[in-house]
């Protein structure tokens, strides 16, 4: 019997990539929040945090009771 021909792969779009002014990043959440509607069209996304000497997260200076794989960064300065 002749097995099915593999589909030929399609590349995937690129991943909108933003880059926030610290200004833009002083509030995350509503940064996301603005960045949303593009992000949704590729399913994906990319932030690049601006340089802070100590990550506040989401502006309530408290660390996340769950992090992500990458997770949160804690710096000493």
């Amino acid at each position: 019997a002749d097995s099915p021909r593999p589909r030929a792969f399609i590349p995937p779009p690129e991943c909108p990539v933003f880059e926030p002014t610290p200004e833009e990043f002083a509030d995350p959440f509503a940064f996301i929040n603005k960045i949303r509607p593009i992000a949704e069209r590729t399913g994906i996304c990319k932030v690049r945090p601006p340089p802070v000497s100590l990550q506040v997260w989401g502006g309530r200076g408290h660390r996340p009771e769950h992090s992500s794989r990458g997770g949160a960064q804690w710096l000493q300065s």
